[in-house]
């Protein structure tokens, strides 16, 4: 993995096959979390035009990568995901107006005492303790980003103008004929780091010392989910 790369995820983002998951999870649990799934799409789309599969789901593209960074002050991390995108124009539009409509509810919600706004292009909290910075967003060029932070926005892409550079990971366990559908490589190293800042680490981290990495690969066969590993140690 690059330097300051904690963990890192390449994946299909299969955006049509994720959204029918979601629109079958909420019609199958009428008492779960995603229960309301319906009503707030219809509400989102009423209120902005917009429509979640033309303007998202048919606007995404096939991959997508997700990094998690060492953070710049000791034993804090930063995240950043980067998805392909087929048409830049409806995703940027479609996310501000995402943001914009979910910081109204919020407001609402909290009576004022919790009050996102989408600044350029990334949220600001406002609350009676003061202001906190939020996450932030970008499309450009046929990629969306997707960050903690502004900083983590810019972490990416720097990793992404090293996108020539990649090359397809092989299978930690040959356990199928093909490449993976998502594949997920960890630093041992950075791990350890963490581990380090605990009060007494013990066995737990004498062992993550020597380890080197972590590979989990995942494949979607048959509307199963196969998952193979493997970790590393010198």
């Amino acid at each position: 993995l690059p330097g300051g790369v904690v963990l890192a995820s390449a994946f299909h983002t299969a955006a049509d096959e994720s959204y029918a998951l979601l629109q079958d999870m909420a019609d199958s649990d009428p008492k779960g979390p995603l229960r309301n799934l319906e009503f707030w799409t219809t509400e989102f789309e009423e209120r902005t035009g917009r429509s979640v599969q033309a303007d998202l789901v048919d606007a995404m593209g096939e991959r997508g990568w997700f990094f998690l960074l060492e953070g710049d002050a000791a034993h804090t991390l930063n995240a950043v995901m980067i998805l392909e995108t087929d048409d830049d124009t409806a995703v940027d539009g479609m996310v501000r107006d995402l943001l914009n409509w979910w910081s109204d509810h919020a407001r609402g919600r909290s009576l004022g005492l919790f009050s996102p706004k989408l600044e350029g292009n990334h949220l600001t909290f406002r609350t009676l303790f003061g202001e906190l910075p939020g996450p932030a967003f970008e499309v450009r060029n046929g990629f969306l980003f997707l960050a903690t932070s502004p900083e983590a926005l810019l972490e990416g892409r720097k990793l992404l103008r090293t996108l020539k550079q990649w090359q397809p990971t092989v299978p930690a366990v040959p356990a199928a004929g093909q490449f993976a559908h998502e594949s997920v490589r960890v630093s041992g190293k950075a791990l350890a780091d963490w581990v380090e800042m605990l009060e007494s680490p013990g066995e737990l981290g004498e062992l993550l010392h020597s380890l080197d990495s972590i590979a989990l690969d995942v494949w979607y066969v048959d509307e199963t989910i196969h998952v193979t590993g493997m970790a590393e140690f010198r």
